[in-house]
């Protein structure tokens, strides 16, 4: 093992259509460390093992990449070998470093599933990295975990997309290609569209905004083609709704957020979302809801309470706001959450995970 060099391998590969592993190996091997992600003909079977035979520390991500199947058969396999495949890792006395992204994957079939792996993976990792400190005492009560867990959680931020996508669309022209009004306030909802993220809360409070000259523009793939025809039918009634059912791509993704006012994003539930980085990334301020991560992002964002107040509050409060001026300030946040940075804090983890 090198001292100077140590090896990283990141598993599972969620890599397409989301930069997160990209940017992260980047940062990391900026800072004098070899990371690689294991690649698409990758089985994850007995994966951690494999990969601890290759490398000085092996870094998971997302845990149901582990043991999810195309099957319930093949899920049940799966997650039966996989606390083998742990322990097995660990005979080989391999430091494992697990990010927590979620406390459970979003519309998951296997909930306490979910929750039995997490609780093994906190006890068994060396060193667990979420993105807030909010996230340790929500791991600690959801897995059921000792509060002596704290003692090897590491708090490193999710970093930007500023370098991942073209950015040289001013408003007027994204506009005019969007044919969105200059005058007109626009929010604007991006990304997959799936039922934990609100969309049908959002279309309904919008539907109560009394704003005749706002547009809300919904763009995204949906989940599934129910679920986009109950939408379609949600948006039937107000004109003033641009429903957009179809994957962007990622160099159309400045037309919207250079031509929207705010981001919306209602999420019923959530830990950390690349979503709003990404708007901020673009200097796009967002409404979000004070839970998880994206409660606690220090500039750029409008909150509200999702217990009391519904997406309709917060899109009350962006007419109160010098949304220019905000989303300024969340440009300038995200460019102080650059990878390189991470890159830096994140071999510091390593670092101490060998000793």
């Amino acid at each position: 093992m090198s001292k100077t060099e140590p090896s990283v391998t990141h598993l599972p590969n969620y890599s397409h259509g989301n930069p997160y592993l990209q940017n992260l190996t980047s940062g990391i091997k900026s800072n004098g460390v070899n990371a690689t992600v294991v690649g698409d003909d990758y089985t994850y079977i007995f994966s951690l093992f494999r990969a601890s035979r290759n490398a000085d520390i092996v870094h998971i991500h997302w845990l149901e990449g582990l043991y999810k199947g195309s099957s319930k058969y093949e899920t049940l396999i799966k997650s039966l070998l996989l606390p083998i495949d742990l322990l097995l890792a660990q005979l080989l006395g391999i430091p494992i470093v697990w990010t927590v992204h979620n406390i459970k994957p979003h519309d998951t079939t296997y909930p306490r599933l979910y929750g039995v792996l997490g609780h093994l993976f906190s006890r068994v990792a060396t060193t667990i990295h979420v993105h807030d400190e909010s996230t340790v005492a929500e791991i600690i009560s959801s897995y059921r975990l000792p509060t002596s867990v704290r003692q090897k959680c590491e708090v490193i931020p999710h970093g930007n997309y500023i370098e991942n996508y073209p950015n040289d669309v001013g408003q007027g022209e994204a506009r005019s290609q969007l044919e969105v009004g200059s005058d007109e306030t626009v929010y604007l909802f991006l990304g997959l569209i799936r039922p934990y993220k609100g969309v049908t809360e959002l279309i309904k409070s919008f539907n109560t905004l009394e704003e005749s000259n706002s547009r809300l523009i919904i763009a995204g793939k949906p989940e599934s083609k129910e679920y986009n025809e109950q939408l379609t039918q949600l948006v039937a009634g107000d004109d003033r709704i641009d429903y957009r059912p179809e994957f962007v791509p990622g160099e159309e993704l400045q037309l919207y957020f250079n031509a929207a006012d705010v981001a919306v994003f209602p999420f019923r539930s959530v830990l950390t979302s690349g979503s709003v980085l990404l708007a901020l990334s673009f200097g796009c301020p967002a409404v979000v809801p004070r839970i998880g991560n994206v409660g606690e992002l220090p500039q750029g964002t409008i909150t509200y309470d999702p217990v009391g107040e519904s997406v309709l509050e917060g899109l009350r409060k962006a007419t109160d706001e010098d949304l220019l001026a905000l989303g300024d300030e969340g440009r300038a946040f995200a460019e102080r959450v650059d990878w390189g940075s991470i890159g830096d804090r994140m071999v510091s983890v390593y670092r101490k995970s060998l000793s």
